[in-house]
């Protein structure tokens, strides 16, 4: 699997103003790789938005 060089964490809901972390290496010891509590949702659920729900919609801007 590949990803970028450069990840940029969230661990929080992505919502407006919430902090981030830039970590140097993707998939690194001190990002996402420190959660061992992942779900589906993690996959489902950006910028404070659920994904799912977003294409329902027609991809509405906000």
């Amino acid at each position: 699997m590949y990803h970028h060089r450069t990840e940029v964490w969230y661990n929080n809901d992505m919502s407006v103003g919430s902090s981030y972390q830039i970590c140097p290496e993707a998939d690194g010891l001190y990002c996402v790789n420190q959660q061992v509590d992942l779900s589906w949702n993690d996959h489902t659920h950006y910028f404070n938005t659920d994904l799912n729900v977003y294409g329902d919609l027609g991809c509405p801007k906000k």
